[in-house]
């Protein structure tokens, strides 16, 4: 069973969230039963909203509304990119790999 809503198509098992980002509003499919999503999805709108919201504080004479929707971008893909630098674990699991190379190499005697 489908319905329309403004234009949306929607499944039975699925439904719409609204979430308003620099004085528009975003819809979300999203499926029933997915609230971690939902709750994900509401967070991240919030914080782009303060973010928003603090660069056109700071920029409102300078800059129009896409270049405030960028800034936004850069911040959060930049802090994105931070955290996924953090939890590299490849420097330190080819450290321990040399490690035991080096152990084997006493043990066995070479």
């Amino acid at each position: 069973m489908y319905h329309t809503v403004k234009r949306i198509v929607v499944k039975k098992d699925e439904f719409i969230i609204r979430e308003k980002v620099a004085d528009r509003e975003y819809r979300m499919i999203l499926t029933r039963g997915d609230e971690t999503s939902e709750a994900i999805i509401r967070k991240a709108a919030e914080r782009v909203r303060i973010l928003y919201e603090k660069y056109r504080q700071k920029y409102i004479k300078t800059l129009e509304e896409r270049d405030l929707l960028a800034m936004v971008a850069l911040q959060l893909v930049t802090d994105l990119v931070r955290l996924e630098e953090q939890n590299d674990t490849t420097p330190v699991t080819q450290k321990i790999r040399r490690y035991i190379e080096e152990l084997d190499g006493i043990l066995s005697g070479n």
